[in-house]
């Protein structure tokens, strides 16, 4: 597993930004963890399928790989 420093150093040298959702109270756990990459015009590129900061940190690397 790639730790999210790692991931976070990848993407910005190719002109991306990682970002983590936003915390939220302990009574509001419906959606866990999650992330979405940013390119350099602030738009999303990976990480809203469905709703907001829904990629996982794996999703993020297999997108790091390919970028």
């Amino acid at each position: 597993m790639v730790s999210e420093n790692t991931l976070r150093r990848h993407l910005s040298a190719k002109g991306y930004r990682l970002m983590k959702n936003p915390a939220r109270h302990w009574t509001r756990s419906e959606y866990g963890v999650g992330y979405q990459v940013v390119d350099d015009r602030n738009i999303i590129v990976a990480g809203c399928y469905q709703r907001e900061f829904d990629a996982s940190i794996e999703q993020v690397a297999e997108f790091a790989a390919t970028a």
